[in-house]
């Protein structure tokens, strides 16, 4: 993460190859941010489609 950060605080330093490497390091955080974001929505799916049939199945 610190090279990042020193990358980003001295851009002019930073060579094609450089912005290349950070571009596919961001495009894989993106990735996994996503793939998680999905996971976590799925649960909470699950979790309130169980609520919902213990609703309908509770006697009024």
């Amino acid at each position: 993460m610190s090279q990042i950060t020193s990358l980003i605080e001295h851009p002019e330093l930073m060579t094609k190859r450089d912005v290349s490497d950070l571009q596919k390091e961001i495009d894989s955080k993106i990735d996994k941010l996503g793939l998680q974001l999905t996971v976590r929505l799925g649960g909470m799916m699950v979790v309130s489609f169980g609520v919902l049939a213990t609703i309908v199945k509770l006697p009024l």
